[in-house]
């Protein structure tokens, strides 16, 4: 059975790691939110959405763990005391934007460290993010006779130039989130203290992703972590190098999620 839109993003966010092509990842159909956790996989050809295998990994409190590093660009951030900036994209729904920037806050992220996007001039929607004391930007686009495809892809094009090159100049990546998103408790922590090291340490790694298209709990482990063929979109880390130099200069003009699973953009990552 299909679900529309609106019922895939009323899914709890549950944290996944993106590897190669993309990631298929997900959460529980259910406004109550889950642990944050990673999962990993292989490609199938034949199916581009199938996990085809698993492999646990266990993360060790030892210094010397490969996980811990401090010497790349995320490690030397994050051990500064920093945090990871996120950025959440917003048009017309203020009642939606008010549940996902409480349950952001909820999820151990900082005031200070969102921004809000926003497409377009709804009043309600600058409001909410005022109320919040988060930074809002009006994108100020004319899209005149975009249709919608190609309108998200230069909200999207617009709101990572403006995160990435003005807002936050001295982080090392951008989380991106969209405003009717709920997150686990421990969305902040899986981002800052797993998933961003591995941008350090694995040169195989294209994106890191909190998103899992099928991470129903009877499919989901907090264990693992599970390499993937499929890029999300839905709450994701996107690091300031490959924006710069690669996706940047390039962004497409319509079906950016698409555009981007493509291997012309991930190079085998």
């Amino acid at each position: 059975m299909r679900h529309s839109r609106q019922d895939r993003l009323m899914v709890a966010l549950v944290a996944c790691i993106v590897f190669g092509l993309g990631v298929i990842l997900g959460g529980k159909k259910n406004k109550n939110v889950v642990m944050a956790h990673v999962l990993a996989g292989g490609k199938d050809e034949k199916n581009p959405k199938r996990v085809e295998k698993n492999l646990s990994v266990s993360f060790s409190e030892k210094e010397n763990d490969p996980m811990r590093r401090t010497d790349g660009v995320f490690g030397r951030y994050l051990a500064s005391g920093k945090r990871l900036p996120v950025v959440m994209l917003a048009c017309n729904r203020p009642i939606a934007m008010r549940e996902a920037l409480s349950s952001l806050l909820n999820a151990g992220i900082q005031v200070e460290d969102i921004a809000v996007a926003q497409d377009g001039t709804d009043a309600a929607v600058t409001a909410v993010a005022k109320e919040f004391g988060v930074q809002v930007r009006r994108n100020g686009l004319q899209h005149g006779h975009r249709d919608g495809a190609a309108r998200i892809a230069a909200n999207y094009g617009d709101a990572l130039r403006w995160a990435i090159e003005e807002r936050f100049p001295e982080a090392p990546g951008v989380i991106i989130v969209e405003d009717d998103l709920l997150f686990s408790p421990d969305f902040g922590q899986y981002f800052n203290e797993v998933a961003a090291p591995l941008l350090d340490t694995d040169p195989t790694v294209f994106v890191v992703s909190a998103w899992n298209d099928n991470g129903f709990f009877a499919q989901a482990d907090k264990r693992e972590l599970r390499r993937s063929v499929w890029f999300p979109g839905l709450g994701w880390l996107l690091p300031r190098h490959l924006w710069i130099h690669e996706l940047g200069p390039k962004w497409p003009k319509s079906h950016w999620d698409h555009w981007l699973r493509d291997k012309k953009q991930h190079k085998g990552r």
